[in-house]
């Protein structure tokens, strides 16, 4: 249950004890002056005490409703990130299958061209020989952006006033150990 039903549930029955405790006040007659229009000898305490119930049960209502609008876009929203999960599932799938069919391509290519046919040989050799030194460069740029990175490091840190280790047998660790 939620606990602006059993506020409510708890709210109209005090409103309920309260109108049988104190019935002879809540109904003796008054004189209600609406502005434009004048009773002579209302209950006006009773009017006041209904007033109050019809208020807390349309607050809830309107917080149900809340509720249930807010539970709607939720649902709305996770409609559409399923939808966005498929299409991406989708495109995945699809660049997977393109690549599995030139992974595919590249091995028929390199079996065929190891196999003593002369005119795909040297057509492959150029295009693996390509390959092997592109990821060379690439390895040797990554090792160069390495070391310029550890060297302004290490640079940072004795502008700092932390000591490099002198030692040339191996990697420098970056910062000394305290004892």
């Amino acid at each position: 249950m939620r606990v602006s039903t059993v506020f409510l549930g708890l709210v109209l029955i005090l409103l309920g004890v309260f109108g049988v405790l104190n019935r002879t006040s809540l109904t003796f007659p008054h004189t209600l002056n609406l502005g434009f229009v004048v009773f002579r000898e209302a209950p006006v305490g009773l009017y006041v005490l209904i007033t109050a119930a019809v208020l807390s049960v349309f607050f809830v209502l309107l917080d149900l409703f809340n509720d249930l609008r807010q539970k709607a876009e939720q649902g709305r929203v996770l409609r559409q990130l399923e939808s966005v999960r498929l299409q991406l599932e989708t495109g995945e799938n699809a660049r997977f299958e393109a690549l599995k069919g030139q992974l595919e391509r590249i091995t028929q290519l390199v079996s065929t061209g190891t196999g003593g046919r002369g005119g795909g040989t040297q057509g492959v050799s150029v295009d693996l020989s390509s390959v092997l030194s592109r990821i060379d460069t690439v390895r040797d740029e990554i090792a160069a952006d390495i070391a310029y990175s550890e060297d302004s490091i290490l640079r940072e840190l004795r502008g700092q006033g932390v000591e490099e280790k002198s030692s040339s047998s191996g990697p420098q660790p970056l910062l000394r150990k305290r004892g």
